[in-house]
C-alpha cells in the first residue's frame, strides 16, 4: 500500500509529505483511541508461523481496527489527491482482503472493523484538506 500512495501521490510532493505526517498522526490516533475505549480483542485468535502472538500497550485492545484504520486512511487520501475511481476501486480490493483476513483470525470483530474503516477514512479527508489548504495558501503567496 505504501509503495501505491509513493508512486500516485508522489506525482503532488505536498500531498505525498501530507501522507506522510498524517500517516504518523493516524497511527497515534488509533493508540489514544485503543487506550480510550479499552475493548478487548475477540477470543480464539488463529495464529500462524509469522505472527507474534503477544500483543502490548494498546494493542491489547481491539477497539478500533489499526489495520483497517490505517487501510481506509491510505486508501481515501490517495483517492482524494488523485480523483480516480479506478485507483479507489483496486484498492478496495485490497481494503476487503485486508479487513477479511482480520475477521477471519478472529483479530477484530465487525464493530471494531467498521469503526477503523470510519476513523480511517475520515481522518484521511481531514488530512486532504488541511494539506490541500497549506498547499493553497503556498501558492498565493509566492504568485
Amino acid at each position: 500500500m505504501l509503495l501505491s500512495i509513493i508512486l500516485l501521490a508522489g506525482r503532488f510532493n505536498a500531498f505525498l509529505l501530507g501522507y506522510i505526517i498524517f500517516s504518523f498522526i493516524n497511527k497515534q490516533l488509533n493508540d489514544i483511541l485503543k487506550t480510550y475505549f479499552k475493548q478487548s480483542r475477540p477470543s480464539g485468535q488463529i495464529y500462524n508461523n509469522i505472527d507474534n502472538d503477544k500483543f502490548v500497550g494498546s494493542q491489547l485492545f481491539g477497539m478500533p481496527s489499526g489495520h483497517a484504520q490505517s487501510i481506509s486512511f491510505s486508501i481515501m487520501y490517495l483517492y482524494f489527491v488523485t480523483k480516480s475511481i479506478y485507483i479507489f476501486l483496486l484498492m478496495g480490493f485490497i481494503w476487503g482482503l485486508t479487513v477479511l483476513q482480520r475477521h477471519k483470525y478472529k483479530r477484530h470483530s465487525i464493530e471494531q472493523l467498521g469503526a477503523g474503516t470510519i476513523v480511517g477514512g475520515s481522518f484521511a479527508y481531514i488530512a486532504y484538506v488541511f494539506t490541500e489548504q497549506i498547499i493553497k495558501r503556498y501558492y498565493n503567496t509566492i504568485l
